[in-house]
């Protein structure tokens, strides 16, 4: 992963360094009205490519505070992001 969670749907890209990272956890499925691609909620950014469980990304400090990510296993990618946090 290197030094950060880095967010990639083309031609959009999204990078959050591991220092300013304040919480990770898994959200309940997203909603099917959400459709999919790069999503703006008020002070969230969320990158969705599928419909199930997603990981939410909350910053320290920045415009977009929360990063929402789906992924295929989303147990695995936070113990992976946790692992390279330490």
């Amino acid at each position: 992963m290197g030094s950060g969670v880095e967010a990639v749907m083309p031609p959009f890209k999204y990078s959050i360094p591991f220092s300013e990272i304040k919480e990770i956890k898994i959200i309940d499925n997203i909603p099917w009205y959400a459709g999919w691609g790069v999503r703006l909620w008020g002070r969230r950014l969320a990158f969705i490519s599928m419909r199930k469980s997603a990981v939410s990304i909350e910053k320290k400090k920045g415009f977009f505070r929360k990063l929402i990510l789906t992924t295929q296993n989303p147990e695995d990618f936070i113990k992976r992001l946790e692992e390279e946090m330490e």
